[in-house]
């Protein structure tokens, strides 16, 4: 599916995917080897050296091509993912505030803005 997306906007090879999962690993050859997981369980803080080590994954990645995105997802692609995404946002001074990029990822995330719950 994330590839079929891609593909329809021009840009298959411009992508990494970023797994938090732990109840979902998988073969990242499935993605030509773009694949970082930072798994942590849902419903649970993790620790804060797995969120600056994604930081520190994705931002060289952006970096690199003006057009490359990196694609976030957990389970339900809420809690774990709001929070690494609105962190990744933040380090990357996107936003001034914590609460700024929480709204922004809740605003795009959900239509009723209530995807990360804080």
């Amino acid at each position: 599916m994330i590839v079929i997306l891609l593909r329809s906007h021009g840009n298959e090879d411009k992508y990494k995917v970023y797994n938090l999962c732990f109840e979902r690993l998988y073969d990242a050859s499935l993605f030509e080897g773009k694949v970082a997981s930072f798994p942590f369980d849902d419903h649970n803080c993790p620790p804060l050296q797995l969120i600056i080590s994604f930081c520190y994954s994705a931002y060289p990645w952006l970096k690199l091509d003006i057009e490359n995105v990196v694609i976030v997802h957990c389970k339900a692609g809420m809690a774990r993912t709001g929070l690494m995404i609105s962190s990744l946002q933040l380090f990357l001074k996107f936003f001034p505030t914590t609460e700024e990029s929480m709204n922004y990822y809740n605003q795009k995330r959900c239509v009723d803005g209530k995807g990360f719950v804080y």
